[in-house]
Order: C-alpha cells, then structure tokens, then sequence
C-alpha cells in the first residue's frame, strides 16, 4: 500500500538582497500553499521508501505590490522522511518548477527592480522542518526565483520562510507493478543540447549555445543510485562579444573564439524513466576569463524508451546562473 497525502501551509516570508544594491527590495510578506504528495510508484516504494514526490501550488505576497508584487507557483518536489520516534521525524523538503512573478523589471515602469526581467521564471524551493505524529510540520526554508539568464537582469529574488504546514487528508492506495528496467543496463550516456541567454540590460544582447556531452555512470552496492563522470564540449557565443565589445553576431560562428570544455563528477539517482542528478565541473578550455574555472549542473532525464531520452539542466556558477539548457540523448 502506498500513502497520499493533501497538506496545507503558511509561512511568514522576508525578501533578501543578495546584492547591496539591491537593498530596495528587501521586505516582508507571506505565503500559502497547498501540497499534495505521495510514494508515487512501486519503484520508489522499492528502493526510496522515505522518499514522497509531491505537486505544490504556492503564493507568496513579496510585499511591495508595485516593485516586486507577488509569485504563483506550481512546484513539484521531493519529500525525505526521517525515521519516526514517539515525538515525530525530520522532514526534509526540496522542489523545482515554474512561477508567475506579478511585477518584473521595465526601463520605463519599473526600472527600480533589478532582480527579475521576465514573468515566467523557474522556481526552486526547499525547507526542513519537524513533523509531529498528527502531521502537524513546523519548517524553515529558502524559496528563489530565477529565468536563468534568460532575459537581463536577472539577479533573482531569494525569500526565507518560516511557517507551519498541517496534513489534512492521508490514504492508503494499492501499488501498481511497474517496469524497472529503464537505462537499468546502460552505463554511457551521450546527448546534445542548444540554450540561450541575455547578459545586458544595456545592449540587450542574446546569445546561444550549442553542446554536446559524453557520460559514464558507475555502478554503486545500492540500487538506483549513481557516482557518474561527464566530458562537455560546447560552443558559447558570448566569449566572443567579451574578447570583442564591438562585436555584432553573438552566434558561436567561430570555434576558437567560442569553445569551451570541462570535465566534471556527480551523482545520479534513477526513479524509472526519470532521473535526477547534481555535479560540479571545471573547466579545461575556455577561450576568455568571462565565466569562473568551476561549474555547477543541475537536471532532469526523462527516458521515452530504454535508450532514447529527453534533458534538461541548469548550469550555474555557484549562485549565478549561465543558462537553461534542453536537449536530447541515447544511452548505451
């Protein structure tokens, strides 16, 4: 039997300037969600029998209607529970999805709002708390708003909560047997991808990149989890506009002027045909000092078949975003 869950929350929120000169956003607000989760699958029951996955709708009231206004989100996330005592169990909490933030930046009406450019943007959101035996969860977290560099400025909103989440309905439902052999039996991993961002409020500049990946997944004594190696190649049309500020066409057309590689190490967790995974990389060629020597990639594998499957990632440079990335792979 596997247990679904309906729960409530509120949270008084503070809107943090992560840059001093972002100092005029900073206030207070609130929020409330709705989340539903359970183990969702056979698999998960299996091999994660702590882990729920959840799909959250939230607001959160930011405080300053016409500088920053408010965010709707709807954020799948993943729920670990600790082991239970007689007082309750640590429940750790951490999501991604999209959000519609209410006010962004504009040159004419807004132009005071540095954080955000776009009104769609990714939302992340994670809190840990403690969860008594009626289901009563008292949590504090970090809720963060970004496009990924898609538009400028994008120096995104960060938002502590602190609030209060009740269970109001729990069930028990039947498992389903389910296939577990997706990528079971495949250990490399090559894919291809294109993204693109905007680096200037100034000269409004877009640039893409294209890349492509080769990954080795290595074998671990517990199932479904994944120490993983990776070699990236990719063409970024912003190191030539660096090296050249007079520069006009930001497409990668000249490889020496735009290619980059690194090599990088992570971990992968398989959930059927979806898979998570987290890694910090570092550059072994760069043809500018434009980004840092290390990197971060953050994402998703979804797999249509056992070989063929569809991605997409976020790379960063500790908390500044590079760009959002989709593409598509074959497992071998």
């Amino acid at each position: 039997m596997l247990a679904q869950t309906l729960s409530v929350a509120t949270y008084p929120s503070y809107v943090m300037a992560h840059h001093g000169y972002m100092s005029n956003i900073e206030s207070h607000g609130i929020g409330f969600e709705l989340n539903y989760f359970k183990q969702k699958s056979a698999l998960l029951e299996k091999y994660y029998p702590q882990l729920d996955v959840g799909h959250k709708i939230n607001y959160i009231n930011m405080g300053k209607p016409d500088l920053t206004g408010s965010a709707f989100a709807y954020i799948p996330n993943l729920n670990y529970r600790s082991k239970s005592n007689k007082l309750g169990q640590v429940v750790f909490q951490i999501g991604l999805g999209i959000a519609y933030v209410s006010q962004k930046f504009d040159p004419f009406e807004n132009k005071d709002n540095l954080a955000i450019s776009s009104h769609m943007n990714v939302a992340f959101q994670t809190n840990i708390g403690w969860q008594s035996p009626l289901g009563l969860k008292v949590f504090g977290g970090l809720s963060h708003y970004s496009n990924g560099a898609f538009h400028a400025p994008n120096l995104g909103i960060n938002i502590l909560n602190l609030g209060i989440a009740q269970n109001i309905l729990k069930r028990k439902v039947e498992i389903k047997p389910e296939n577990d052999t997706f990528s079971q039996n495949k250990s490399w991993y090559i894919f291809g991808f294109m993204a693109s961002k905007e680096a200037s409020i100034e000269r409004q500049e877009r640039f893409y990149i294209y890349g492509m990946g080769l990954e080795k997944k290595w074998a671990r004594k517990k199932p479904k989890r994944y120490w993983r190696t990776g070699l990236d190649i990719n063409m970024d049309g912003q190191h030539g506009s660096y090296n050249n500020q007079n520069q006009t066409s930001y497409l990668p057309t000249k490889i020496d002027e735009s290619i980059e590689s690194g090599l990088r190490l992570g971990h992968l967790w398989q959930m059927g045909r979806l898979e998570g995974f987290a890694d910090l990389g570092f550059y072994i060629t760069s043809p500018s000092s434009l980004k840092k020597s290390y990197y971060q990639k953050i994402g998703l594998n979804y797999h249509l078949s056992g070989a063929i499957f569809i991605r997409t990632d976020l790379v960063s440079h500790v908390f500044a975003a590079d760009y959002f990335s989709l593409g598509v792979g074959y497992a071998l």
